[in-house]
């Protein structure tokens, strides 16, 4: 991957940021588990199933949201890499993984009548799983009303198109840890308009992402999958 910075080009400070602002973090108490405002959740999807990509990104989202439409959250790698000085992190070749493996946003949305109440759900399951690491044990866990991922998460979606633009460059070494807003702006003959911002540590603009995607249940996934 070559450098963006070509010469003669222009760059600007434009004062943009992301509107309402995200909670306040420290990413040393997300990496110590001492963050009180920001839950940390490690996917227990199986990697057989089709949502298997879910499960090497550890999420941290806000314990309270603030809106349905948005999703913010901290993600650093669910893997372990003995073989880097620094473990697991990201690099510039795995930033459209990160964009494309997100936290469902799209169950809340359609759950009019807060019947899987979804995001609280894996907020308390994050807890869980902070006090199994606490205590040495197993922190893959749903938890209390997670026993079922296919019933938590009835709908997904499958991209119709995409359009991701890298504005900035991860370092050359990696970073441990990156920011996501996702916005969906509309939901319209059961198509799916989703905003990816990307931003690095330091709060600065790494990518943005356009998606179109198809709204689809559950049950229809399965169905087809067992008819191929």
């Amino acid at each position: 991957m070559t450098t963006l910075a070509a010469p003669g080009q222009i760059s600007i400070q434009t004062g943009w940021q992301l509107t309402p602002a995200p909670p306040s973090v420290s990413l040393e108490e997300l990496e110590s588990d001492a963050a009180s405002i920001w839950s940390g959740y490690l996917t227990p999807f199986d990697p057989s199933t089709f949502r298997k990509p879910q499960s090497y990104v550890r999420f941290y989202i806000p314990t309270e949201r603030s809106s349905r439409h948005y999703i913010d959250q901290w993600v650093t790698p669910g893997w372990k890499d003995d073989r880097s000085p620094n473990g697991a992190v990201w690099t510039n070749e795995t930033i459209h993984f990160i964009i494309d493996n997100s936290l469902p946003i799209l169950n809340d949305l359609l759950d009019t009548e807060n019947r899987f109440d979804s995001y609280n759900k894996i907020v308390k399951a994050g807890l869980l799983q902070k006090q199994a690491r606490s205590e040495g044990t197993e922190d893959r866990l749903w938890g209390e009303g997670l026993t079922d991922s296919e019933l938590l998460f009835p709908w997904i979606i499958s991209t119709v198109s995409t359009s991701t633009e890298v504005k900035r460059l991860l370092p050359r070494g990696g970073c441990k840890w990156l920011f996501m807003r996702n916005t969906v702006k509309s939901i319209i003959d059961s198509r799916m308009d989703l905003e990816v911002v990307l931003l690095n540590e330091s709060m600065e603009l790494v990518a943005l992402s356009q998606h179109v995607c198809l709204v689809i249940h559950v049950d229809s996934k399965r169905e087809k999958k067992a008819n191929l």
